[in-house]
């Protein structure tokens, strides 16, 4: 074979080579998704998930409601109730990112209802026995232990019978303080 024959298919050959490890590379680059999985109906795009309502982590692994349900402490004081600290609970509702809350305000036998969405608590307006009801409480996560937040409320409590509002920080007020 002569030498420039030699030349040629050595060429033609690293041609092929290079060709194909940039096809290579190329194509396992725009897969960012091939080894990523998303739990919970989550949607991988561009090597990210995208989590389904309800759920948040790096693959949707983590039901967002989890970080509000348990054991709460509340301290708060009303525009017209005194200073008091009394417990709640937060439970699961019947959807992924529904919650009942026992014991709210310290005075109702029925839960309360409401949702979660990132780091909010919302409370849906509602009528509680002889009571309307709605709100909203922003997460605080402890820095240094995974299982404690602060959870500070704004919300009001319409009583139908004397028609007068204790108010949370919703209009007027100090907002409630939750703690886990």
């Amino acid at each position: 074979m002569s030498h420039r024959l030699k030349t040629i298919v050595l060429s033609a050959l690293g041609a092929i080579l290079v060709m194909g490890s940039l096809t290579y590379t190329s194509c396992r680059q725009r897969d960012k998704c091939r080894e990523i999985t998303c739990a919970f109906s989550g949607t991988c795009v561009e090597g990210k998930c995208y989590c389904a309502t309800g759920y948040e982590g790096t693959q949707c692994e983590k039901l967002i409601r989890a970080k509000f349900t348990g054991p709460w402490t509340v301290l708060e004081s009303g525009t017209l109730s005194l200073t008091e600290e009394y417990p709640l609970d937060i439970f699961e509702g019947g959807g992924t990112d529904s919650v009942r809350i026992q014991n709210f305000n310290n005075r109702f036998n029925e839960d309360v209802m409401g949702y979660v969405s990132d780091d909010t608590l919302y409370i849906y307006l509602q009528k509680v026995e002889n009571s309307y009801v709605e709100g909203r409480g922003y997460l605080y996560p402890s820095k240094y232990y995974q299982e404690h937040s602060d959870l500070i409320v704004h919300y009001y409590v319409f009583d139908t019978i004397t028609n007068k509002t204790n108010d949370f920080g919703w209009d007027h007020g100090k907002a409630s303080e939750w703690v886990k």
